[in-house]
């Protein structure tokens, strides 16, 4: 086995293999990126070709090839080590006869399962009715195939009696979850009168069974789906419903698309829609989020149109958001059901999925029908999406997107949601430490102030441009005095690098410049313009906040009658409308 290890290790780029999983940047002889493991946004990932190893100085996990096929596929270190060997071109000695452990039969016994059902739905004259009743909803007999879906026929013992004849223990099927057992003991089959679709891992594994009750069997009194149970090979909460076929296309940066059940999946992907998956009914736990995140960080939640449509995307928004995850909705009209859909009105559903909403735009939409809502009021509905943006570049892009909707200068958002961060708002606790709220506070002049500290090659632009009157936060514009002095009484202070700068900032506002500075460095990773047209568009955005809190001001003043300063202030408010004009984004 020793030898085995070692072959398969010196065969295989760790670089590589890591690479198809993370995005890693080359840093010398290393790779360094963001860890797959925890959320980050400063990458503390490291890959050692040379040595053979990867480490995180976030989460402090590390390994070798083998460990992290382990951990990011979470399997077994002799599945690890069957997969690699395969990629390598190694054949691994033949285990012992008998040592197949206990979870292999259960994986074993659950594959001869979904294989009994699915010939009893494709061959069998006791699935004929479901084969029929399915065919009428569109799905074809290929479909069928591709997913192995099954019928459980109306009996208590049909599926024990087979796994019996396998050479299965009653125990068995108890542990893979395919049989209950009732108080008295006596077992009975778990899924009956049921259309069957098989749940797979990553590694296209049967771990559990989904089952939807036939109509004809129906009698109102059973749930319309019934689920496995969690068991030693199913962890609901790790398990994504099909993202085993999809993750092939989410690596190729394509969205996440989320629907609610199975049929949705299966009539999507029968539509030529490969990057689907399923919540199974439930909503999306961190685990089955972070599975997604090592593939697209990009995800489209498709749901019905209407208020508990949005509704239900409100909450799987915000787990998605605080997650670090992009958003988009997909919002199907009058009540439609996407399988439904994708077979009535393929060419319509089509086109809405290729324009997905901003969750921001669907509330709005529905913000616009209901009565007294002034921009107070949609501020206190669309600040608590912003709050839970974990993501900086996607935070920025939110609060623009609600100043251009309301039609409010940026900074009168961003302001919001610095108020609710000190005071505790939208569920957030007043004493929560600031470092947890460092990702929703980055005002433009935030983000240049960042790139004063981080980035030489703009600083002595940055500072000729903008005049300290256009900062209006007390600490910020102390920091801004504070560098904006250093460099004007020492002119190599222009070229020193952030370290070197950052040594030179009074004790009280180190941490200030610290965060503006390490915020900068992450923003600039996400960024596709350089830094030096990222730096002034953020000075055009800072005098534009600033003309516009002025004019703000100077309309207030104008209201007022009778005042002797009117032409003055109206000549001023001239000067100002014409210098905003010319600060164009």
């Amino acid at each position: 086995m020793g030898d085995e290890v070692e072959i398969i290790k010196d065969r295989l780029d760790i670089a590589e293999i890591v690479g198809e999983r993370v995005v890693l940047k080359k840093v010398g002889q290393h790779f360094k990126g963001l860890c797959p493991f925890h959320q980050e946004k400063t990458p503390s990932f490291i890959v050692s070709p040379s040595k053979g190893i990867w480490h995180c100085f976030g989460c402090n996990k590390g390994g070798d090839v083998i460990t992290f096929v382990q951990t990011i596929e979470q399997i077994e270190f002799r599945e690890a080590l069957q997969m690699l060997a395969a990629r390598a071109g190694v054949e691994l000695k033949k285990q012992p006869k008998g040592s197949s452990d206990k979870r292999q039969r259960l994986y074993e016994l659950l594959e001869l399962t979904a294989r009994f059902y699915h010939e009893l739905l494709i061959n069998q004259s006791v699935g004929k009715k479901s084969k029929e009743y399915l065919a009428k909803r569109g799905v074809t007999e290929e479909t069928m195939r591709l997913f192995s879906i099954g019928y459980a026929p109306k009996s208590w013992d049909i599926l024990q009696n087979f796994l019996r004849h396998k050479g299965y223990s009653p125990r068995e099927m108890l542990e893979a979850g395919v049989a209950g057992e009732s108080a008295r003991g006596t077992l009975y089959d778990r899924f009956r009168g049921r259309i069957i679709f098989p749940i797979e891992d990553l590694q296209d594994r049967v771990v559990a069974f989904g089952g939807r009750i036939v109509p004809w069997h129906a009698t109102g009194e059973e749930g319309k789906y019934v689920n496995s149970p969690e068991t030693s090979l199913y962890e609901k909460r790790r398990i994504v419903y099909n993202l085993n076929r999809a993750k092939e296309n989410l690596r190729q940066r394509q969205p996440c698309i989320v629907v609610e059940g199975y049929m949705d999946v299966v009539m999507l992907v029968q539509s030529g829609i490969k990057n689907v998956v399923a919540s199974s009914g439930t909503a999306f736990t961190e685990e089955a989020l972070r599975q997604i995140s090592r593939l697209t960080d990009d995800l489209h939640f498709l749901f019905d149109g209407d208020a508990p449509g949005v509704k239900a995307a409100t909450t799987a928004t915000l787990d998605a958001l605080t997650a670090g995850m992009k958003v988009g909705l997909i919002l199907l009209p009058g009540g439609a059901d996407p399988a439904d859909m994708a077979l009535a009105d393929k060419e319509q559903l089509l086109k809405l999925i290729g324009e997905p909403q901003s969750i921001i735009m669907a509330l709005m939409n529905r913000l616009e029908h209901s009565e007294g809502r002034d921009i107070e009021g949609c501020l206190d509905e669309l600040l608590p999406i912003a709050k839970a943006v974990a993501n900086p570049v996607h935070l920025g892009e939110m609060v623009q997107e609600i100043a251009q909707i309301l039609h409010v200068p940026e900074y009168m958002v961003i302001d919001r949601l610095d108020q609710t961060a000190k005071q505790g708002g939208y569920g957030m606790p007043a004493n929560e430490p600031a470092e947890a709220n460092r990702h929703i506070l980055i005002s433009p002049e935030q983000q240049l102030m960042g790139i004063v500290l981080a980035w030489p090659a703009v600083r002595q632009m940055v500072l000729d441009e903008v005049k300290e009157e256009y900062i209006l936060v007390d600490n910020l514009k102390a920091l801004y005095n504070v560098v904006h002095g250093l460099v004007a009484g020492d002119k190599i202070a222009v070229q020193l690098t952030a370290d070197q700068l950052i040594e030179k900032i009074p004790a009280d506002q180190l941490a200030l410049a610290e965060g503006l500075r390490r915020l900068s460095e992450e923003l600039a990773q996400h960024s596709q313009e350089s830094i030096e047209k990222e730096a002034m568009t953020l000075v055009r955005k800072v005098k534009r906040n600033f003309l516009e809190r002025e004019l703000a001001t100077m309309q207030r003043k104008l209201a007022a009658d009778g005042t002797e300063e009117r032409n003055e202030l109206l000549r001023k408010f001239k000067d100002l409308r014409q210098e905003l004009s010319q600060v164009s984004l």
